[in-house]
C-alpha cells in the first residue's frame, strides 16, 4: 500500500501604479492580496501473487493548480473582477502489468476516469472562464517483445484510446466557440499509438525504425471541424566507439509527409501548425566521469 500528502499555499500581494479601473483595452484591479491552499492526496495498492512476474495495481490521486498571476490581475476591460478558484482534478487508475513468455513480452495496462473542475482558460472573445470542467476517461497499453529471446530483435510500442469530454455549457457573445456539455474537447484525439522495431546485432550497434499515430480530432469546441489525424515514421541509428563516446543518426519524417503538430479553428477557417519535413540529425555524445 502506497500512500502520500502534499500541502503548500500559493500567497500573492498585487499592486498596481496604474490607476484602477478601465485603461485601454484592459481592466486594472485595485490593490488586493489573494492566498489558495492545495491539499494533493495520492493513494494506492499493488498485489503480487504467485511468482512474482504479474502484478495489478489499483491507484488514487488529486491534482491541484493555483491560478496563475496573469489569470487573477490581467484581465479584459469587459469583464469583471477574477474570482478564480484552485483548479482540481481527481483520478482513478487500475491496471495490470507483468511478464510472461519466459520473461520475453513485458506488458502494462491501465483503464482510468479523471474528473477536472474549475478549468480556468480564455474564451474567443478574450475572456477568463474560471468555472469550466471536463471527464477523461480511457485504456491505456504499453509492451516490449523480445522476438528471439537474446534481445537482438524487440519490438514494442504504445496504445491508448480516450474520451475527453466538456461538461459544462458556454457560449461566447461572438457566437465563434461553442462548448455544450458532452462535447468532445478539441484537439485531442480518442486515438494514439506508437510501435518501434529495434535490431541490436552487438552491444556497441542499435538501429530502430518507429511509427507514430495521431487519430482524429476535432478542431472547435463545437465539433463541427476535425483534423483526420497522421503517421509518422522516422529511423534511428547509433554506435558506442568506446563506453563514454557515441556517435548517432536520427531521421524524421521518413516519407516527407504534410501533416499537422496541431490543427484548431481560428478566424473561421482551420488553421495548421505544420510537422517537420523529412529531415535528419547527426551527432556525437560524449560522457565525462
Amino acid at each position: 500500500v502506497l500512500a502520500g500528502l502534499r500541502g503548500e499555499t500559493h500567497d500573492y500581494d498585487y499592486t498596481t501604479d496604474a490607476p484602477a479601473g478601465p485603461n485601454g483595452r484592459f481592466l486594472v484591479p485595485d490593490d488586493r492580496e489573494d492566498s489558495y491552499d492545495l491539499l494533493t492526496p495520492k493513494l494506492g495498492a499493488i498485489w503480487t501473487p504467485g511468482n512474482g512476474a504479474i502484478s495489478y495495481y489499483v491507484n488514487y490521486s488529486r491534482g491541484e493548480r493555483a491560478p496563475q498571476a496573469s489569470d487573477l490581475y490581467r484581465l479584459q476591460s469587459q469583464q469583471g473582477i477574477a474570482e478564480a478558484e484552485v483548479e482540481t482534478m481527481d483520478s482513478v487508475e487500475i491496471g495490470t502489468r507483468g511478464t510472461v513468455v519466459g520473461g520475453r513480452l513485458y506488458f502494462d495496462v491501465a483503464a482510468y476516469y479523471a474528473e477536472k473542475e474549475n478549468f480556468f482558460f480564455r474564451d474567443s472573445d478574450g475572456l477568463n472562464v474560471t468555472d469550466g470542467s471536463t471527464r477523461h476517461q480511457g485504456i491505456e497499453a504499453q509492451a516490449a517483445y523480445d522476438i528471439f529471446g537474446d534481445g537482438l530483435l524487440t519490438v514494442s510500442g504504445t496504445a491508448s484510446y480516450a474520451e475527453h469530454t466538456y461538461t459544462f455549457d458556454r457560449i461566447v457573445a461572438s457566437g465563434s466557440e461553442i462548448i455544450r456539455s458532452g462535447n468532445e474537447v478539441d484537439t485531442a484525439p480518442n486515438w494514439l499509438g506508437d510501435v518501434r522495431l529495434t535490431w541490436r546485432p552487438t552491444d556497441a550497434f542499435e538501429a530502430s525504425v518507429s511509427a507514430e499515430y495521431i487519430g482524429e480530432y476535432f478542431t472547435d469546441p463545437a465539433n463541427t471541424q476535425t483534423y483526420p489525424g497522421h503517421t509518422v515514421t522516422q529511423a534511428r541509428a547509433s554506435y558506442d566507439f568506446t563506453e563514454t563516446l557515441e556517435g548517432f543518426v536520427i531521421v524524421r519524417n521518413l516519407f516527407d509527409l504534410n501533416y499537422a503538430d496541431r490543427a484548431d479553428l481560428a478566424f473561421g477557417a482551420n488553421r495548421y501548425f505544420p510537422g517537420e519535413p523529412l529531415n535528419a540529425t547527426f551527432g556525437i555524445r560524449k560522457r565525462f566521469n
